[in-house]
């Protein structure tokens, strides 16, 4: 199914804010946030299998189109908090079925 061009300029968009201000960034200025009740494992990607969510060591890292990235995330509830390159945080639903659902679409798990 073809990107219609606003959607690959929104990605775009939303790409380059959160990657690059956190190119510069280490993973020591992150705000410290709670502790992890759950953490998780492996790779995600969303419909057109361009983008994909690489989680492992509690660190998740986008890649895909032009971005390439790595940040923190924390799990609250069905609530996936993904830090942004601002220290803000960006939320996606866990799904029951393990799916992951946000602005920039559905990610479902490669297996």
């Amino acid at each position: 199914m073809p990107v219609t061009h606003s959607l690959r300029v929104f990605t775009l968009g939303l790409l380059l804010a959160l990657a690059a201000p956190h190119s510069a960034c280490s993973r020591a200025n992150e705000p410290e946030r709670a502790a992890l009740t759950k953490q998780l494992s492996g790779v995600y990607v969303n419909e057109t299998g361009v983008l994909h969510f690489h989680f492992s060591d509690g660190r998740v890292r986008m890649s895909g189109g032009i971005a390439d990235f790595e940040t923190g995330y924390e799990i609250e509830g069905d609530k996936l908090w993904i830090t942004t390159a601002d220290h803000g945080r960006k939320a996606m639903t866990i799904r029951e079925d393990g799916s992951l659902v946000g602005e920039l679409g559905v990610f479902t798990k490669k297996k």
